[in-house]
């Protein structure tokens, strides 16, 4: 075989796309199907507006997740078992990620790296933290809280450029791969001992 006929070859490879359904769980809502792509594609030319655009799925997924986690959580313990750490956007965010979906460690990998720029970007007295959930809400309280503490060259150095990129891939194994807990928490809450 000829070396033009192996880069033709290479170059035919790398003109195939594989297309893949979004999870059954969320293909005939309109939040995924019509609103969160028209959104996205606007946010194209601004960082910050992507970021935000990216993580209401995140937010809408773990109002999604609520009502199967708290049955769940009652059912442990009916009687003293506190939903105040249930409720927290941290914790639906953990069950997100990892009963919802299972992130692949290429993904985590790819994002904790980007969060590393993003803390040293930040200042060496900020403490790292473990785990995409984790990583990904405090990126969040940092953009949504403490934006004054941000300078230009988060936006024009590409520092919120290299989260997104790397947030975008924990938004497709998201939307690729969520698995509703909502049917199994039904049919566990509805069981009687």
């Amino acid at each position: 075989m000829e070396e033009t006929d192996r880069e033709e070859e290479r170059l035919e490879f790398n003109r195939n796309i594989h297309l893949q359904s979004i999870s059954k769980s969320l293909n005939e809502d309109a939040f995924f199907t019509e609103f969160f792509p028209r959104l996205y594609e606007e946010s194209v030319n601004n960082d910050f507006f992507r970021f935000t655009i990216l993580y209401q799925v995140v937010e809408y997924l773990i109002d999604k997740i609520l009502h199967p986690i708290v049955l769940r959580e009652i059912k442990k313990n009916p009687e003293t078992r506190e939903l105040k750490d249930t409720l927290s956007e941290r914790f639906r965010i953990n069950i997100l990620f990892n009963e919802c979906v299972n992130l692949s460690n290429d993904v985590q990998r790819s994002f904790k790296d980007a969060y590393d720029k993003f803390i040293q970007h930040l200042g060496s007295n900020i403490e790292s933290k473990n785990g995409s959930h984790n990583q990904i809400y405090f990126v969040r309280n940092t953009i949504y809280h403490n934006l004054r503490k941000l300078d230009n060259n988060f936006l024009e150095g590409g520092c919120l450029k290299e989260i997104n990129l790397a947030f975008e891939k924990i938004i497709l194994e998201l939307l690729l791969n969520y698995n509703d807990i909502s049917e199994s928490s039904d049919s566990q809450a509805t069981q009687t001992p």
